[in-house]
């Protein structure tokens, strides 16, 4: 059962990377280099640094390594269903999805890196992508083993009040976080709603090399939507968030010093449509996030 489970979210993932594939064949990009683009769908989830030339890229597309999480979680529930043990035997039943799921990822990243090596050789790029091996491992494993435990521990009736309670704080403060995600998430595309001339500008610079590489763009951005909910998450929790590349570093948003300015030079971040020290009111809207997520954990926790 933890074979058969732990291989399911990997399949999802790699189901990912075989339509990107398939998107890029469709642009007249050749089949090995669509396959070679597909096996590093897995790095791209699991936040594995891989090497572009002398950049180090570290990038987690949270809406798929979400659905892998709950894929896990799901996986090591049913693992350590019906068996009556205490809850850390359950636990350590449930994170053994971890191993199957690590070990696939971790063949399909040598995949990656076979390719983008023999790339090199023939000369035919020097700029090809090359994943972490030690990355491609342990994070997967860190992820399956933290998704699966959780499955597992809940797979059976707390022991004792004081697992009740452990239990109930771990459930409010799970849903603290992924409420808002998703309520900063929902204020994002609020915005871009608001700016339909950005919007629509991104996409005739996505789709401006075929409709293939624009939707393999769009299937990025709407996958990496989650990550600039938990910027506007944190942003309304008082944290500052920055961008940071090839050793330029700039403010994104801030609420003590809203960054960018119409007529402004804005330092690397380029031009954005406020001035400087002024914050938009509607986007102090974007404090009611941590505070709606915090309610509505609370509420589920005092349940429990």
């Amino acid at each position: 059962p933890a074979l058969r489970h732990g291989t399911l979210p990997l399949a999802a993932v790699l189901g990912l990377g075989v339509a990107v594939a398939a998107l890029r064949a469709a642009g007249r990009a050749s089949l090995a280099d669509a396959l070679r683009q597909a096996a590093l769908v897995p790095a791209l989830v699991h936040r594995v640094p891989v090497e572009v030339g002398p950049i180090t890229v570290r990038l987690a597309l949270l809406l798929a390594t979400a659905a892998a999480g709950w894929l896990l979680f799901r996986g090591g529930r049913d693992v350590a269903s019906g068996t009556g043990a205490p809850a850390a035997v359950r636990a350590i039943r449930g994170a053994a999805v971890a191993v199957p799921y690590a070990v696939g990822s971790l063949l399909v990243s040598l995949v990656a890196m076979w390719a983008s090596s023999e790339l090199v050789a023939s000369a035919a790029r020097v700029d090809a992508a090359v994943p972490s091996i030690l990355g491609s491992f342990t994070w997967p494993l860190l992820l399956g083993a933290a998704c699966g435990a959780a499955g597992g521990v809940t797979a059976g009736p707390a022991d004792g009040s004081m697992e009740r309670r452990t239990r109930a704080m771990l459930a409010g403060g799970w849903r603290m976080a992924w409420l808002s995600v998703a309520l900063g998430t929902t204020g994002v595309l609020v915005v871009l709603a608001l700016h339909p001339g950005a919007v629509r500008a991104y996409l005739d610079g996505a789709f401006q090399r075929g409709p293939a590489a624009g939707a393999v763009i769009v299937v990025g951005t709407v996958a990496a939507l989650p990550n600039a909910g938990t910027g506007a998450a944190a942003a309304a929790m008082g944290a500052g968030v920055e961008l940071e590349a090839l050793g330029v570093s700039c403010t994104v948003i801030s609420y003590t010093r809203f960054p960018g300015g119409e007529g402004a030079t804005g330092g690397p971040c380029g031009r954005l449509p406020f001035a400087i020290g002024s914050t938009p009111a509607g986007y102090l809207l974007f404090l009611l996030v941590p505070l709606a997520g915090t309610v509505a954990g609370g509420r589920l926790a005092a349940r429990r």
